[in-house]
């Protein structure tokens, strides 16, 4: 997860550091560590002691939010590197956190947070398990920093994840993992509590969502974090997923060799041990399938595609998130792009002529149609992720308020920054 404020760009680390991302090294600005324990036992995330920021906001007053899954929601200081947890996961009842989106109240009276809950079952380190298994107890969440109570806004959601604000503040884009699709949920006016699917059956699980730099008109990037075909299949996802049994056999026996290993690590004292067997425990190690083909899709707010990035070698694979730099106005769009596992952060740039603009999307669109004819709106579909109610016609199930105390176009590679 990245975020632009006032020139200066931010991301997450996996040991807890949220750096800056600067031309030619990252800084340090703040690790997430309410215990304490010191950067070295953070360097190793495998112990689970410090947090990590897989959501990252500003507030108008420069005020950093970051999302912790382990802990909550951080209020960081930038200047000083300071943090103070403003969200206990234990108080909202909530596992898996990973996504967020902020909106500042009028007159000063708070914010509210949006938050993406994945998981009521899983947390991070058993993330693999909560796709494999295709869980459905993920949640949206918001909570009230002026009345500290949170809300379901919508649940039986299959691995929400990435979460993005339209320009009118009056829906959220969010992302399903396990679904393949993008919704679009509305937070003001008649469209509130109302969940729709505005993009579907992609070619992978989509990451994050992120507002593009384009300020002409407004589209979204997607990571596509295993993008594949049907003649390059996904081994974990798409050939032993069709084996219930043999999907929930080997899942176990992960988890059971890991736990062994993870016991008899902590028995010895061996950091090496304990790295194999967490590894095992979280689904990582071994790693069944891994992504051949690097994709990120540029979508408007209704789901249209517009444009795509991609990488057929898969040396650029496995994307979290693609965040577009801001547009220096020299004929060139440039992106960082972030991935959950890859040890790297990749830069990426390529000449605006190589994307389709609104022009040459409004060309295309009156040379297709023919006279007489208007181009058809696009496509829609009710989401019905709960049950077998639609959105449309009575209100989302279970979605009442319930208060608690991205070879891109063109061959071209990424340049990789070791992190």
């Amino acid at each position: 997860m990245f975020f632009y404020c006032t020139g200066k760009y931010y991301t997450g680390l996996r040991d807890g550091r949220i750096v800056e991302v600067l031309p030619d090294r990252i800084e340090t600005v703040a690790w997430l560590d309410p215990k304490k324990v010191g950067p070295e036992v953070c360097s190793k995330p495998y112990k689970f002691q410090c947090g990590r920021a897989l959501g990252l906001r500003f507030d108008s007053k420069g005020t950093l939010y970051a999302v912790d899954p382990h802990h909550g929601v951080f209020a960081v200081n930038v200047q000083t590197g300071a943090i103070k947890l403003v969200v206990d996961t234990k108080e909202i009842g909530a596992k898996f956190l990973d996504d967020m989106v902020i909106i500042e109240k009028p007159g000063g009276a708070g914010m509210i947070f949006y938050l993406s809950d994945v998981s009521t079952r899983w947390d991070l380190n058993q993330a693999m398990f909560c796709a494999a298994e295709h869980d459905r107890t993920g949640r949206l969440l918001s909570y009230d920093t002026q009345t500290k109570k949170m809300t379901v806004e919508y649940e039986n959601l299959a691995f929400p994840n990435g979460l993005e604000l339209t320009d009118d503040k009056s829906a959220l884009l969010l992302c399903s993992i396990n679904d393949r699709l993008v919704y679009r949920y509305g937070i003001s006016g008649p469209e509130k509590g109302k969940l729709v699917t505005i993009l579907d059956n992609l070619p992978g699980e989509p990451d994050n969502i992120k507002r593009s730099a384009d300020r002409t008109r407004e589209t979204f990037w997607v990571g596509i974090y295993t993008a594949r075909n049907k003649h390059r299949p996904h081994f974990a996802f798409d050939v032993v997923a069709k084996n219930v049994y043999l999907t929930r056999f080997i899942v176990r026996l992960q988890f059971i060799v890991g736990s062994v290993v993870e016991w008899y690590a902590k028995l010895v004292d061996s950091d090496c041990l304990l790295k194999i067997g967490v590894g095992f425990k979280s689904g990582l190690i071994p790693n069944m399938g891994h992504c051949e083909y690097g994709m990120a899709l540029e979508i408007d707010a209704k789901g249209k595609i517009l444009n795509s990035l991609h990488s057929p070698d898969g040396k650029t694979c496995a994307l979290s998130e693609v965040f577009e730099m801001e547009d220096q106005n020299d004929g060139q769009r440039r992106f960082l792009l972030g991935s959950a596992t890859n040890p790297y952060l990749g830069r990426l740039s390529l000449p605006v002529s190589a994307f389709r603009t609104a022009s040459k999307l409004e060309t295309k669109q009156k040379e297709t149609v023919k006279l007489g004819e208007t181009p058809k709106p696009v496509k829609t579909v009710e989401s019905t992720p709960v049950k077998t109610k639609t959105a449309e016609s009575k209100p989302p199930p279970q979605a009442k308020k319930t208060s608690q105390s991205a070879k891109a176009s063109q061959t071209s590679e990424a340049k990789r920054d070791e992190l």
